[in-house]
């Protein structure tokens, strides 16, 4: 996988995850893209770069506070964080991952 490719699919994972927001990355990764072995941190990014995508993170999301991942702020934490009760936040964080990654490929 290029790193493109390694794009395109964690933007795709999240915009499946914008519509189904009841599921989670692993959920999509078993049962919807079935990758086989699973991404290292369930991200095709992560996987990528073996693990240590910390640099190539910071390209997509930098608020000074870490990665998406890191960062409690990001909507990526926002997302995790938020009750599958609440599908409308989570669709609304989720559409803000997708975002993210759209601005990154068009760069």
């Amino acid at each position: 996988m290029s790193k493109t490719n390694a794009i395109q699919e964690f933007k795709k994972m999240w915009q499946w995850l914008y519509s189904h927001p009841a599921h989670d990355p692993k959920y999509y990764i078993k049962h919807v893209a079935k990758i086989d072995p699973p991404w290292q941190q369930d991200c095709p990014i992560c996987d990528y770069y073996d693990g240590e995508c910390k640099d190539e993170c910071l390209k997509l999301y930098d608020e000074g506070n870490g990665t998406m991942c890191d960062d409690q702020e990001s909507p990526m934490c926002k997302w995790q964080n938020t009750n599958l009760g609440d599908p409308d936040f989570r669709t609304w964080y989720a559409g803000k991952v997708v975002k993210i990654a759209s601005n990154s490929e068009s760069n």
